[in-house]
């Protein structure tokens, strides 16, 4: 004789249980831009060492010569010194004001793994937005990925505890708003979703050896600004204010649209010479 047992939930406690569990996104977050990031740097460390090319290059004016142009310039460094204080005052609001559990559950336990989802992102969080300040800035834009990646993490965590709520007629905010939850959601707003759409991009020039004089506007403008085209309005403004627009007050070209490059990237495909024997249609060079 064979006992069948069959566990059944009532939806209404299976949707209680994931919206306790959801505490932990932001630590299964940081788990994984913690495991991707250090495969990330075992495979660059592995490749430098079986290839062994040094490559020195000319300082230039918008080469890494000073501590603020390391990570791009002086507006880029106050908005990731920003980031970091926010880290930080996160990391301190986390310590003193612990989150609150499963009301269900008063294992102690319980409550340290709770309190440790929260505090370890904001702690690993704190210790990438430092890397960022002190990485160059062609490695600074790796660490300031995964460092979106984790804020955003929390940031969606509490949207979707108590922001989301608000917007329903059936459910209630987890966490009580107090001034300290308005703060620390403020905050985290900026850090996770404020400073990564108006950070200026870091200018990383085509051939590092021949930096461009002035990098054009497209190059260095914000995610907000490229995606609304507001790096134009310059232009635009002046064009407006304008009869004739003269070519000396047109933003520089960026540096993957110059004649150079485009020469050099393109010609191999377009050179019948340098296919080797036989002829080969134009068309296939351009399609390759």
């Amino acid at each position: 004789m064979s006992y069948v047992v069959r566990l059944s939930l009532a939806p209404g406690l299976i949707a209680s249980r994931m919206w306790h569990a959801a505490i932990f996104l932001p630590l299964c977050a940081a788990a994984i831009s913690s495991t991707t990031l250090l495969l990330h740097l075992s495979v660059v460390a592995a490749q430098r060492a079986l290839t062994r090319e040094a490559c020195v290059l000319p300082r230039g004016p918008f080469l890494e010569t000073s501590f603020t142009e390391r990570v791009g310039g002086g507006r880029i460094f106050m908005w990731k010194l920003a980031q970091f204080i926010g880290c930080l005052t996160l990391l301190g609001i986390s310590l003193f004001f612990p989150p609150l559990g499963d009301g269900s559950d008063h294992r102690e336990n319980y409550q340290l793994l709770v309190q440790a989802s929260v505090v370890g992102p904001y702690t690993y969080a704190s210790a990438l937005a430092l890397l960022a300040i002190l990485a160059p800035s062609r490695n600074g834009r790796l660490v300031s990925m995964h460092l979106e990646f984790v804020l955003l993490s929390s940031w969606a965590l509490y949207v979707y505890r108590d922001i989301w709520p608000l917007a329903t007629y059936t459910l209630a905010p987890f966490d009580p708003i107090t001034p300290i939850f308005i703060v620390q959601f403020t905050v985290l707003t900026f850090v996770a979703v404020a400073a990564p759409l108006l950070v200026p991009t870091p200018y990383v020039a085509i051939d590092p050896r021949r930096p461009a004089p002035e990098p054009a506007p497209e190059q260095t403008a914000s995610l907000l600004s490229f995606m609304l085209y507001s790096f134009l309005d310059p232009l635009v403004w002046a064009g407006y204010h304008s009869v004739h627009l003269a070519f000396d007050r047109l933003p520089p070209l960026a540096d993957y649209d110059t004649n150079a490059h485009l020469t050099a990237r393109a010609f191999k495909h377009m050179d019948p010479s340098e296919h080797g024997k036989g002829a080969r249609h134009v068309f296939w060079g351009l399609a390759a």
